[in-house]
């Protein structure tokens, strides 16, 4: 099946109509008792619900009175035999609403005669007769599987694979003819808390000092009891700094076993702006003296220099003070360039701004009150060359977020989240001088582009990933679009092969950057930086569900598939 999409018209939206032809309908049984003129289709995430009426009308002339759509979260199982978790895709449920006249019932496909059913049934019903025959003669032999009404409630509600019981032995000494067992806190997995009648439950303590509806009301759903700091506690959704402190030699913090920690100790080795190009020049060079093929080098156009051919994901990057002559010598090879300077403590957009002279940079030193002079102690800056030539659409700007888990350095252990997203610039692109201080061409960060009168809130700026491979396999072909997501994927394991020697691989620790790329016009993909606390802020629905998912993806990963830390 192949349709057109035509959304809805916003302005300022950066979508276009764009071919897809991965759409899909399928008609499902409703779960639940529905409206007789209500009928259940599941489709793919891409369908909107004006796709779904049109297909319906236009294609086969069925009348729709309104269409409403939810996102159905896939199965995860675990792998009977080697134990890693599968997660089945999300799907879209459709439900579609036809005329008070008209009603639907589902097509027995396979019909069978009433004999054949009754048969089947009455065999069934010996069956379970038999079965609760044989437990209740085995119900005090050792040794012989016996499950109390309890268990085998449950064990009909959960596929056997997922269930984890954890046995309590309850006896007075420990005697060779005491057999009796209790089997209690059946949990799925996870850590999402079964109902067990009256089995005892296993508790789990969370603490977090963000209150965000996306990570309270997951650790709610699973049955958590947030406490605070102070008290005793399984998982920390902590801040940066709450992590620095209780890592540090002064705190004396030991973690026990049943505790995990959303950062890990020097995690800024990545999301700090000068550590991170310094990681990445060292590793350069690491490879370059082992001779690997990864630091090949080709030569450039410009002053008969040479690049990395696969090393090539930071623009060129200097840290002021300390480079400051080496940033001088570069920038006289082009003195037409643009460069972005950018706080390395900061986030956010704060601080950062273009210079194309190198009389702008000693004036704002002028003006700091501070010269370029290591000796001299103040806030460092890292200056890159700026990506002028950024791939557009509809005229703007934009940069990728895309999410990546990590639960080890050493060996290096690393998840990249399916879902992302574009973010806009609210102006259209403009290299004129005139606007080199204009923040709202050049900054795609939501906390900088909410300011500007443009910004549209129903959109937020935003575009999902989804949607531009879709837009740029219809723009540029599939071959180009697979190898910019495949060197996206590159780009992200050599960021992490590059500080893994450094980082302090903690087992009780995993993390989740927010990893923020720019794709310039002929589809290369730069690395511009690494957040180590990505906004957990939703601006809009789709922004809420996406991080949703993303927290409970993560927890899904990192725990065990008992649920306990």
């Amino acid at each position: 099946m192949s349709t057109r999409w035509y959304p809805i018209y916003q302005k300022g939206n950066p979508q276009l109509r764009v071919f897809l032809p991965n759409f899909w309908m399928k008609l499902i049984r409703s779960k639940e008792e529905q409206p007789k003129n209500v009928v259940e289709f599941s489709c793919s995430l891409e369908m909107t619900k004006y796709d779904i009426q049109n297909y319906l009308e236009k294609i086969y002339k069925v009348p729709v009175v309104d269409v409403r759509t939810r996102i159905e979260s896939g199965k995860t199982t675990q792998d009977s035999n080697f134990g890693f978790v599968k997660k089945a895709d999300d799907v879209k449920i459709a439900y579609v609403i036809l005329p008070k006249d008209m009603s639907f019932e589902f097509p027995d496909i396979f019909p069978k005669d009433k004999k054949e059913k009754l048969k089947e049934e009455k065999s069934l019903d010996e069956g379970k007769k038999n079965h609760k025959k044989f437990l209740d003669r085995n119900k005090s032999r050792p040794s012989v599987p016996g499950w109390s009404k309890d268990v085998v409630r449950e064990t009909k509600r959960f596929v056997v694979s997922q269930l984890i019981s954890w046995k309590i032995v309850k006896t007075s000494s420990i005697m060779a003819h005491d057999s009796k067992r209790v089997t209690t806190n059946l949990t799925t997995m996870y850590g999402r808390i079964a109902p067990s009648g009256n089995h005892e439950k296993i508790k789990i303590y969370f603490c977090t000092d963000l209150d965000k509806s996306v990570l309270i009301n997951n650790f709610e759903k699973r049955g958590w009891v947030q406490v605070a700091a102070d008290d005793d506690w399984n998982f920390y959704w902590a801040g940066t700094q709450t992590c620095r402190n209780i890592f540090s030699v002064d705190s004396g913090y030991r973690m026990h076993d049943n505790q995990i920690i959303n950062h890990f100790p020097n995690h800024y080795e990545l999301s700090r702006k000068d550590l991170l190009v310094k990681n990445i020049k060292r590793y350069r060079k690491d490879l370059e003296r082992d001779g690997s093929p990864l630091a090949e080098k080709t030569e450039t156009n410009q002053s008969g220099g040479t690049k990395y051919l696969y090393l090539d994901f930071i623009p060129v990057t200097f840290v002021l003070p300390a480079d400051y002559n080496m940033f001088v010598e570069e920038y006289r090879k082009n003195p037409s360039s643009t460069w972005i300077m950018k706080p390395c403590g900061k986030s956010q957009g704060a601080g950062i701004f273009l210079i194309n002279k190198l009389s702008k940079l000693k004036k704002w030193s002028r003006e700091a009150k501070t010269a370029f002079h290591p000796q001299i102690g103040k806030e460092s800056y890292v200056i890159s060359r700026y990506i002028d030539n950024p791939l557009l659409i509809g005229g703007k700007k934009f940069d990728l977020r895309l999410y990546v888990l990590v639960t080890s350095f050493r060996p290096l252990k690393a998840y990249q989240f399916k879902l992302g997203f574009c973010r806009f610039c609210t102006v259209k692109y403009d290299t004129s001088v005139t606007e080199l201080d204009n923040m709202y061409v050049h900054l795609t960060n939501v906390s900088v582009q909410k300011h500007g009168g443009e910004y549209n809130n129903l959109h937020g700026g935003k575009w999902s990933v989804q949607n531009l491979r879709l837009y740029l396999e219809g723009t540029r072909g599939k071959e180009v679009t697979d190898k910019l997501f495949g060197s996206i994927t590159w780009l992200i394991v050599h960021s992490l092969r590059a500080v893994s020697p450094v980082m302090a691989s903690d087992r009780h620790c995993f993390e989740c950057y927010g990893y923020d790329i720019i794709i310039d016009n002929t589809l290369k993909p730069w690395l511009v930086e690494v957040n180590a606390s990505p906004s957990l802020t939703s601006t809009t629905v789709n922004d809420r569900i996406l991080k949703y998912k993303l927290i409970d993806n993560i927890l899904s990963v990192v725990l065990p598939p008992d649920g306990v830390p």
